[in-house]
């Protein structure tokens, strides 16, 4: 366990307050930017369509974010007394439990699906999928505890938490076992989806058609990209450099829905023709019946 002096604790305090602060902004910016892009396409392709799983899971995937974070940015970016974080940090962060769950909920349903709709298959991903929730609950539900030693720092500052293990005693600093081995069980989670996807589509040569060629590619995209994000934030956790731990939380928590969510659109796509598709093949229908009736015609 390091014992920094007084100065380095200064200095990490206003590095992981700057870093942090710059972080949520930056995030809620591109949530925000993505949303606007796929407005139009959202709207035709999901807004318009029949009610089901997926439609939920992407609409609460998408607007749960849009809607809460605004909050979180309010207590994070702002300065407040410590009675005020003393009453909303739990709250606060209870609320950021379903931000990572139902991105990991579309890549499930997706996965079921993709995969022949087995029962099976979906026993395996819902217990995992349990697991996952089970820890989230208990991290952010009631591992996390306000970082005090902010407070002893400055009179005001935001009301960041901070995995209980790391903080256990203050100033002394620890790795926080607890938040990375969340983040790495999640990764898991993700390779037992992306292992499934793959096996399938080897085992069932049929689905090589073209949804199943995109889902495998956009799929594994997906996987890469959230993968990085775990794998990133769980090593930021596992050191005991104070200053690092939790500067990728904002992006392992956004940017996991704004992946599943362009997935889902990219395979909607795929699956449903656009207008402008539409359009065309009606005109390549109507060509072939005018040449079929000119022919009937010509003695």
């Amino acid at each position: 366990m390091q014992i920094p002096d007084v100065s380095q604790v200064v200095e990490i305090a206003a590095t992981s307050l700057s870093s942090g602060r710059y972080n949520v902004v930056v995030v809620y910016t591109i949530h925000l930017y993505e949303w606007l892009i796929s407005l139009e396409e959202e709207v035709s392709l999901i807004h318009r369509a029949r009610w089901n799983a997926i439609k939920i899971a992407y609409l609460f995937s998408r607007y749960y974010p849009l809607l809460l974070f605004p909050l979180h940015m309010w207590s994070w970016l702002g300065n407040h007394d410590h009675h005020t974080c003393d009453k909303v940090t739990r709250v606060l962060y209870c609320l950021l439990i379903p931000f990572p769950f139902s991105a990991q909920t579309i890549i499930m349903l997706r996965t079921y699906a993709f995969t022949g709709r087995r029962k099976s298959i979906l026993a395996i991903l819902c217990v995992a999928a349990a697991a996952i929730l089970g820890l989230e609950v208990w991290i952010f539900g009631t591992d996390f505890t306000l970082s005090e030693e902010l407070f002893l720092l400055y009179n005001e500052t935001g009301c960041f938490a901070e995995d209980r293990y790391a903080q256990a005693n203050v100033f002394v600093y620890r790795p926080a076992y607890h938040a990375a081995g969340l983040f790495l069980a999640i990764f898991f989670f993700d390779s037992i989806c992306i292992s499934l996807i793959v096996g399938y589509c080897f085992w069932e040569p049929n689905v090589r058609c073209r949804l199943a060629k995109t889902f495998v590619e956009q799929g594994f995209a997906a996987f890469l990209i959230m993968s990085v994000l775990n794998i990133t934030s769980a090593a930021f956790y596992f050191i005991s450099a104070r200053q690092w731990n939790g500067i990728s939380l904002p992006y392992a928590l956004i940017l996991p829905n704004v992946v599943a969510c362009r997935l889902i659109l990219t395979l909607r796509r795929t699956v449903l023709p656009t207008e402008t598709q539409e359009l065309r093949q009606h005109s390549h229908i109507v060509r072939n019946a005018i040449e079929r009736l000119e022919l009937d015609h010509i003695p």
